[in-house]
């Protein structure tokens, strides 16, 4: 019984073994027991009774009973994974069997909840996070609850830095706090959740999200890898009148159970994006705003249940309480050298209030709708859709399987302009954009 790799202190998924007598007469299994006793790691539940050993269990003919193993490493210095091993032993008329145990342990910092904030019906654990402090790449950090970033301060992660979350678990930056992931090519800072056996490497919702609030200041994300939570990066409200609440760059966003990337009335600035396969949209831009992206890729072909929704969503205004609508300028939405695109007829969605401005502009850039469902939408409007390409597949690799690549005959390669392509010189894998005649759209440049 293989157990993936298992953070110290934190046990374990149970592992379930059936013990099944196909003979025409009773068995009795003379004994069960772990073969390191009370000082074992593992535990063990057998035919619903815990214990590291149990004697005479009677299996009738044509009958099973069920073994449940699980285990917890124990803390120590190592930064580096360990073996922890062990074995069940079986004794039945005199003959004995063996299966054996084996799990992967590693040492971890850990965060744990050490205070509780009431929001109406929810309570909400959280942490607070050293002022100005900087996680580094020698073992995995691992929260549980909310973390704050508080008010002055800043959480820095290096390259390489492993980041897990535990179920329903946030990384949450409150006014005047900031984040700044800072990953290198090849070494990039990964997020993800606490359940790293091989079933759940892909499985989207197992943690909260990356929630950037009202007046947190010059966030900064490069080089990161963010996946199988429920909102990838949440930003809210304009933070300054000129900086950026969020630069983000050269970074994968995927498998989101609900959204990649929220901006929720922001000013985003995103380059060498590849936010893939979320649950309802990869990108909203949300209560109005500022926006820029140049080489990206919006890529949806999420599938389980099937999704109704479009892969990127403009907005500029929203629902008070009161069912009040309430206007808020989107000011720009500008997607330069950009691929939009996913399994669905209808990838981008207008959601307009004419009380608010409305700006959006797509340079260099494909995307997909079905026009006559946008009747208010000029589709030849310069201002609106520039040098841009509608409904033409830009025929990823292999979507399904995260290839989100340009195959050799895509249409997009060299599609793009070249000033923008001089602004992101390199493409998310590094290679360049400027030794052919023109940049191809999306965050990867086509490699022979």
């Amino acid at each position: 019984m293989f157990f993936d790799t298992v953070f110290t202190t934190l046990g374990s998924s149970t592992r379930r073994l059936k013990i099944f007598n196909p003979n025409n007469d009773a068995i009795e299994i003379a004994q069960v027991r772990i073969a390191g006793g009370e000082s074992s790691s593992f535990r063990m539940n057998f035919n619903g009774n815990t214990g590291d050993s149990h004697e005479n269990i009677l299996i009738e003919s044509n009958d099973s009973a069920y073994l449940f193993a699980e285990v917890t490493i124990d803390p120590n210095s190592a930064n580096t994974p360990l073996i922890v091993e062990d074995s069940i032993i079986f004794i039945t008329n005199g003959n004995r069997q063996v299966i054996k145990l084996v799990a992967w342990g590693q040492d971890a910092y850990f965060y744990y909840p050490t205070n509780a904030l009431q929001i109406g019906d929810i309570t909400i654990p959280y942490s607070v996070v050293n002022c100005n402090t900087t996680w580094t790449s020698d073992k995995p950090h691992v929260i549980y609850g909310y973390l704050i970033v508080d008010d002055g301060c800043e959480l820095a992660m290096d390259p390489g830095t492993n980041v897990h979350l535990h179920d329903e678990a946030s990384i949450w930056v409150v006014d005047g706090g900031s984040l700044k992931i800072r990953g290198d090519l090849g070494n990039e800072v990964l997020i993800q959740g606490d359940r790293l056996e091989p079933s759940f490497e892909e499985i989207p919702g197992q943690w909260g999200q990356i929630w950037l609030s009202a007046g947190s200041v010059d966030n900064e994300i490069d080089y990161a890898i963010i996946k199988n939570g429920t909102v990838g990066v949440r930003a809210d409200t304009l933070g300054h009148p000129t900086n950026p609440t969020l630069r983000i760059s050269n970074t994968v966003i995927r498998n989101m159970e609900s959204v990649g990337l929220l901006g929720q009335g922001s000013n985003i600035v995103g380059e060498n994006l590849s936010i893939t396969n979320c649950g309802q949209h990869c990108l909203v831009l949300n209560i109005g705003g500022t926006y820029r992206f140049e080489h990206c890729t919006f890529g949806n072909y999420w599938s389980s249940p099937t999704r109704q929704t479009a892969t990127v969503l403009l907005n500029n205004y929203y629902e008070d309480i009161d069912n009040n609508i309430i206007p808020r300028d989107l000011d720009e939405a500008y997607f330069g050298n950009c691929i939009i695109w996913g399994n669905n007829n209808n990838e981008v969605t207008w959601d307009r209030n004419n009380g608010a401005n409305f700006e959006w502009l797509f340079d260099h850039t494909i995307y997909k709708v079905v026009q006559a469902d946008w009747p208010n939408i000029n589709f030849s409007d310069p201002d609106r859709f520039k040098d841009s390409y509608v409904n033409m597949d830009p025929l990823f690799t292999d979507p399904l399987i995260r290839g989100y690549e340009l195959d050799t005959l895509s249409p997009a390669q060299d599609a793009g302009d070249n000033l923008i392509g001089t602004n992101v010189p390199f493409d998310l894998l590094g290679n360049s954009r400027l030794s052919d005649a023109a940049p191809d759209l999306g965050a990867y440049e086509r490699q022979d």
